[in-house]
This record gives C-alpha cells, sequence and structure tokens, in this order.
C-alpha cells in the first residue's frame, strides 16, 4: 500500500473497514444487486457521491483496483474492485 492508514480521514477508514466486511473469496467486493458505492452508501450513511469519491481516492492511493465490468449483453453492469495486494 502505497498511503499509510493513519493519513486517512476518519471517514475514508470507515469506507475502509465496510469495504473489507464485502470481501469475497475470490477476492473481489461484492455488492450484490447494488453497486460497491451504493452498498457503501447506506453502510456509512453518506450519499452515493461521497461513496464514489472515497473509491477514487482508494484507487489513487493504491489501496484498491477497479475493473470496469459489462453484462453478457453488453449493458454496463457494476464495476468490479479488490483490495491490492503487495
Amino acid at each position: 500500500m502505497n498511503v499509510p492508514l493513519e493519513l486517512l480521514s476518519e471517514n475514508l477508514k470507515r469506507t475502509c473497514y465496510e469495504l473489507s466486511r464485502m470481501v469475497q473469496p475470490n477476492g473481489y467486493l461484492a455488492g450484490g444487486l447494488r453497486s460497491v458505492s451504493g452498498l457503501l452508501a447506506v453502510r456509512c450513511g453518506y450519499t452515493e457521491k461521497t461513496a464514489k469519491r472515497h473509491l477514487k481516492r482508494l484507487i489513487q492511493a493504491g489501496w484498491l483496483e477497479c475493473q470496469k465490468h459489462t453484462a453478457t449483453s453488453g449493458a454496463s453492469a457494476p464495476n468490479l474492485y479488490r483490495f491490492k495486494h503487495e
């Protein structure tokens, strides 16, 4: 990880905690029928826009990686996220 946990804001730490509870056996984060950002917003009590901003910051900090995902029909689907391991 490129950024130490101590340098994250309290809200971003809460986001990391909730994300850690969403890790599936395959290493990806599961939002179920919702997007990861939608589920984070509900679990953390902030807007989906804030959740998306937190995901973006964690990607930039080197904690998460994002994989764009499309359904078999070609329609867009929620992105797949997983923690980076070094």
